[in-house]
């Protein structure tokens, strides 16, 4: 897990795969007064019902430089676990916070498959949702599933561009 946007600066602790840990520099931000305009004040998007995502991240911006990236998971706000917020709590809540900005837990979980469509040119699953969209099903022997999809899935970007809906 990843903390990020402590009012210093940044405070990061990153975990590899192999378990060992590196703890990254502080330096200043400048940065709003208050968390009424959370987190688009800040450089970044988020989206989905629970959990929910960074869907884009203003390059340049404190959220940019903290390291957030699109499709880290928040997993925590102020020590708070709001794995199972919706967007709109998560922001809700984010915005009620005396601390400015309020420090948030990420994980990424981001993998980037290649997906070639079958003889038919189908691909072999189903989405669901808005921003992010949810793989709602995945035939595990179709050209998605042994690409590695699962149902339960989000899909961020389709060919390097972001996935948005309107």
């Amino acid at each position: 897990m990843r903390r990020f946007l402590s009012r210093k600066g940044r405070f990061s602790l990153r975990q590899s795969k192999s378990g060992t840990r590196s703890a990254s520099k502080d330096f200043y931000l400048g940065l709003p007064a208050t968390n009424q305009n959370w987190p688009e004040a800040f450089g970044f998007r988020l989206g989905g019902t629970g959990p929910s995502y960074i869907l884009s991240v203003v390059e340049g911006s404190s959220a940019y430089l903290a390291g957030l990236q699109p499709g880290d998971q928040v997993v925590d706000i102020e020590g708070q676990d709001v794995t199972n917020l919706s967007t709109p709590a998560l922001i809700a809540l984010a915005q009620t916070l005396k601390t400015v900005p309020p420090s948030i837990g990420v994980v990424s979980r981001i993998e980037q498959i290649d997906i070639t469509p079958g003889p038919d040119g189908r691909f072999g699953f189903t989405i669901v949702g808005d921003s992010p969209l949810m793989v709602e099903d995945c035939m595990p022997n179709g050209p998605a599933g042994r690409s590695g999809l699962k149902a339960g899935d989000y899909v961020m970007e389709v060919n390097g561009i972001p996935v948005q809906t309107s």
